[in-house]
């Protein structure tokens, strides 16, 4: 559980090139892939493969750091947006966001994300590829 732990507070770059890549290395800024041209202001909700469920997302935007085919569950349960901090406009997540034209920010990176889940209530504007917190 400890080994765990450790692996878990150690933060990595999202390209490692060399072997000194590990040991100084600066967050870069990821560009989000923003699916459909939709609005929508809603409280968030955090999911991960922890979450249950039974967990209430409808009417929510939904943070998830990445989400694989397992969680198109939350696609039959009302969201109105999905915000991911991994992924590209070619990720499973994205398609399927696209098929239903739910206003979606795909791979926000670290920084904006870890950002984004202190907030309560977000704006997602597709449109003018934009994400502001509301509160």
């Amino acid at each position: 559980m400890e080994r765990f732990a450790v692996t878990q507070a150690v933060c990595l770059p999202g390209y490692i090139a060399s072997e000194a890549d590990l040991f100084c290395f600066e967050q870069t800024h990821a560009e989000p892939s923003f699916v459909s041209h939709g609005r929508v202001q809603a409280a968030i909700v955090r999911c991960s493969a922890a979450t249950p469920p039974g967990v209430d997302v409808a009417g929510r935007i939904v943070l998830i750091t990445a989400a694989d085919p397992g969680f198109d569950w939350l696609f039959t349960r009302g969201i109105v947006g999905l915000i991911t901090m991994y992924g590209g406009v070619n990720s499973h997540m994205a398609i399927r966001a696209a098929e239903m034209g739910l206003p979606a920010a795909i791979g926000v990176g670290e920084r904006l994300f870890e950002g984004l889940r202190r907030a309560a209530v977000l704006d997602l504007d597709c449109a003018s590829r934009r994400i502001r917190v509301v509160r």
